[in-house]
Order: structure tokens, then C-alpha cells, then sequence
């Protein structure tokens, strides 16, 4: 089962707000929803968004998708960053200065373990077979027009 964050339309016509809820991505729009996470109304002016951050973190931790105008949405409001600060630990150190003996410096692969690289692997299969009589076109010499 696909749970995705999304909005709600409420309101009347002409008049739409939104609530953000986290739903089954098979139920229809506006129909059954798992849990509400907050509300937006783009009439205001500025736009009010009023979200619940703990509960967003927590289904963010359950794997929820986020819905395209729900992403912007919480990245307009620094959720995502706070979202990914957490993950990773805080913000990133500083990289150390280039050096140009640090390039490169990673370790060689062990030989044989046992896979062709995959270009060998194409060369192998564009190699003529005996059966084509070197052409590649898949007939034998018999069928030849």
C-alpha cells in the first residue's frame, strides 16, 4: 500500500482551501485519509500554511511519497531541510582544501571475482557466431537471399 502526503480540497466554490492529510494513494481526492498534518489556504495573502512538523517528521520516517505541491509546500517552509539535517546529522562540515595528491587515491578491485565488466560482456555478444558465418544478421548461409 502506496501512502502519500497530499491535499485535500475543502471550501466552497470559488472559495478552496486545502488541509494536507496523509492518505492511501488508491483513495480519491477528497475521499478517506489516514491522518491530517496541517492546512493551507492560498487566499490569504500572504498564503497560511499551518503544519504539525512532529507529525510530518514522523511519516516522512514512515517512507510517506510526498505529492508535487506538497513538496514545494514544505520546502517553502524549511521542512525538507530540517527533514534532511536530521537524517544526515546536522550541517555538513566543510570539504578540505584540493589537494592534488588526494585524487585518485582510491583502492584497485580484486581480480577474478568470478563477473565479466559489462563491456566485455557486449563485446562478447556482438562477436560473429560460427552459425551466421560471420555476418550477424541471424541467417545461416543456406537462407541467403
Amino acid at each position: 500500500m502506496a501512502v502519500r502526503m497530499r491535499l485535500r480540497r475543502m471550501g466552497r466554490r470559488n472559495r478552496p482551501f486545502y488541509r494536507l492529510v496523509v492518505a492511501d494513494s488508491r483513495c480519491p481526492r477528497d475521499g478517506r485519509f489516514i491522518d491530517m498534518v496541517g492546512h493551507y489556504d492560498p487566499l490569504r495573502d500572504p498564503a497560511e500554511v499551518v503544519i504539525d512538523e512532529e507529525k510530518i517528521m514522523k511519516w516522512l520516517g514512515n517512507g510517506v511519497e510526498l505529492s508535487d505541491t506538497v513538496r514545494s509546500i514544505l520546502s517553502r517552509e524549511g521542512v525538507l531541510k530540517r527533514w534532511h539535517e536530521s537524517r544526515t546529522g546536522g550541517s555538513r562540515p566543510a570539504e578540505p582544501a584540493d589537494d592534488e595528491g588526494s585524487r585518485g587515491t582510491t583502492a584497485p578491485k580484486a581480480e577474478g571475482t568470478g563477473k565479466k565488466p559489462r563491456r566485455a560482456k557486449k563485446a562478447a555478444a556482438k562477436e560473429p557466431s560460427p552459425k551466421t558465418g560471420g555476418k550477424g544478421t541471424g541467417e545461416t548461409e543456406g537462407e541467403q537471399k
